[in-house]
This record gives C-alpha cells, structure tokens and sequence, in this order.
C-alpha cells in the first residue's frame, strides 16, 4: 500500500537525521570507504567486485556482512515495518547512510536485502536508472555469492545440496537457484522443477533451514 510505502519512507527519513546527529557529536572515521560507482559505465557485478576488493573481502562466502556495511560508515536498523511487503529501504546523503531492514523477515533474507541496499547506495546515490532494481539485485547477487568462487559448485543442485548451500552461504535456496540461472548453470525447465519441490514441501514462503541458520551470519 501507499501509506506502508510512505510510512517506511518517514521512518528512513526519520532515521537519517537521527543518524546525522549521532555522526556531528562523535568523532569516529569509517574503517571502509563507501563507493561511487557509475551504473552507466561499468555493471553492477564489477561494482560488487570492486567493492569487495576495496574491502579486502574473501572471495569465498560473506561472513558477518553487518559488519563489513557498518565498517563502511552505514547506519543500520532493523525494525517491523507492519507489512511483508517491504523488505528494506536505504538513503545516502552526503557522508551519511542509512539502510532500514525489516525484523520480520527471514534471516537469509535480510542478508539479501542489506546487499541489495548496499547496491543502492554505490550504484544510485549520485545516478538514477530505470533498472536500478535489478541493478541493485545483480550487485547483490554478486557480493554474497561471487560468480568465480559459487560457479562451480552451482551444477547439478538437488534440494538436499541447496539446503548444505543455504547454511554455507547464508542465501535462501530460492536466490542459490536463481544464481545458478544467470551463471547458465542450470536452466528454466530445472528451475521450474526445483521450485515445484519446493512448493509441494510447503518451502516457498517458509524455507527449512530458516530458524537454525546463525544469527552471526547476518551481523
């Protein structure tokens, strides 16, 4: 609805300022740089590349990336927006970012949205794109599951090796199925089959896995 939208709006809105004060009455230098890249001139996944090599990231799956966002300079909150809906929201003005996440989802799919977010802020905060949605996914896809160290462990994927991915990697099986697609490691009538698996166990809403994945993979 227009007035979750608006309402989550205020509070990022709200956040911003309070995140600004917090920022003019201390005195604490970021230990990452936040970057600015240019979406019209090079893609969304040799953003994601830059910036992890930027951060010095390892190439293997994200460990703690509250951590890594936070280190950057970004405020993070995480807080029930009343619908499931929204999954996050972020702002960059100036020296200050902000991104709001909602409490209710589900662990692997805040983590998600942080890195969704993430892209926003290096992608959109000085360019504006009419794909900026899937920009932001690309780049995301690419943070927590780069196609040089995933690939190739992305064929021939069961259920049961989804469900040991979703744990190593902190994704839902459903964003592991969807990377296999897009590297071309899997195609459309075997996602259809998987997703079908998934519906008849009841796991396209609710994964298994989702209440035991560790918290400290999120922060």
């Amino acid at each position: 609805k227009v007035s979750d939208w608006r309402r989550a709006e205020a509070q990022l809105n709200l956040l911003w300022l309070q995140a600004n004060k917090v920022a003019q009455a201390t005195d604490v230098t970021p230990k990452l740089m936040l970057p600015v890249v240019d979406p019209f001139g090079s893609s969304p996944e040799d953003a994601a590349r830059l910036t992890r090599g930027q951060w010095h990231m390892p190439l293997g799956p994200v460990k703690g990336l509250t951590r890594w966002v936070e280190a950057a300079g970004v405020f993070i909150v995480t807080r029930d927006l009343g619908t499931p809906r929204i999954d996050g929201l972020s702002q960059r003005r100036g020296a200050i970012s902000v991104v709001l996440l909602n409490s209710t989802a589900p662990i692997d799919r805040r983590r998600l949205t942080l890195a969704h977010e993430l892209g926003h802020l290096v992608l959109h905060n000085e360019y504006a794109d009419p794909d900026m949605e899937l920009q932001a996914n690309q780049f995301a896809a690419e943070i927590l599951m780069p196609e040089a160290a995933i690939k190739p462990f992305l064929h021939d994927l069961t259920l049961a090796r989804l469900e040991a991915m979703k744990l190593e990697w902190g994704v839902s099986m459903q964003a592991l199925i969807q990377r296999a697609v897009s590297l071309n490691t899997m195609d459309r009538s075997r996602q259809a089959a998987l997703y079908k698996q998934l519906s008849s166990r009841g796991q396209r809403v609710c994964e298994r896995g989702r209440i035991a994945f560790p918290m400290n993979q999120l922060r």
